[in-house]
């Protein structure tokens, strides 16, 4: 069955047909705020877009994020 959603991307075992999950979790109360699946074959431009989901969600003013270095993106920081 072919996925029409699904794209191919890089993995640790080589190219495959996938999704590219994104989940910010509250790391105070460990709780999903925000998910999103995406067809990005990386991370790099998801920080920001996620930020500012979780940041709605949580009717906050400002927001302390943490994410790996696959987010590394100088424009989203």
């Amino acid at each position: 069955t072919q996925e029409s959603d699904a794209r191919m991307m890089r993995t640790p075992k080589g190219p495959r047909v996938a999704y590219n999950v994104q989940t910010a979790v509250d790391a105070a109360h460990c709780l999903i705020l925000h998910h999103e699946v995406t067809q990005d074959g990386d991370d790099r431009k998801q920080l920001e877009p996620m930020a500012k989901a979780s940041k709605e969600h949580l009717e906050q003013d400002a927001l302390s994020v943490t994410a790996d270095a696959g987010y590394s993106n100088g424009q989203q920081f």
